[in-house]
């Protein structure tokens, strides 16, 4: 640094420095002075006598990159996560195979009484679930006989209840074999 400004001081002395910038740099001199004459002091120094940046002056690791194999025969890793980092894959298939059983399922929205976080019986046509509660009280105990799959046609797709006609030829099967037994 003590080298840099003697030899700008020297350079900013020397009348080819003052000729130079009174026929170049005139304008810049003049809208801002003292930022304008350091730019062209700096640029006046030599090479050599520039101080460098500090990323550039900083020492870098030049040790190279430890291969998988060197960190685990030098102790820096152990087997389980040697084999882990040279095959992600098996890693999923062990950490699946080492997990509790039943895993929690995710609660969805009610698509029956829309309530939020309830629901955990899928749909069999689509993505929408059902709580427990409603499947019980729309469906299993319900006055009428209905199938599970009305779920989708009644409450996914929106288009309410559906028009059953009523067959005299199913009652009296049913009849029948309730009487049979």
């Amino acid at each position: 640094r003590g080298n840099t400004d003697r030899s700008s001081l020297r350079i900013r002395n020397s009348p080819k420095f003052r000729r130079d910038v009174q026929r170049k740099d005139r304008s810049t001199l003049n809208a801002s002075r003292r930022l304008g004459t350091a730019q062209v002091v700096f640029d006046y120094v030599p090479d050599h006598e520039k101080p460098d940046h500090q990323y550039l002056i900083a020492k870098k690791d030049k040790s190279r990159r430890k291969t998988l194999e060197q960190r685990y025969m030098d102790d820096e890793i152990d087997l389980q996560t040697y084999g882990d980092q040279r095959d992600p894959e098996r890693k999923e298939k062990r950490l699946a195979a080492e997990a509790v059983y039943p895993l929690p399922e995710k609660l969805f929205r009610c698509v029956v009484c829309n309530e939020p976080d309830r629901a955990n019986i899928k749909c069999m046509e689509c993505a929408n679930r059902a709580c427990r509660d409603c499947m019980y009280a729309k469906f299993i105990n319900a006055k009428d006989d209905r199938a599970f799959v009305l779920l989708h046609h009644i409450y996914c797709l929106k288009l309410g209840e559906p028009i059953l006609h009523k067959s005299k030829h199913g009652k009296a099967a049913k009849k029948d074999e309730t009487a049979k037994h």
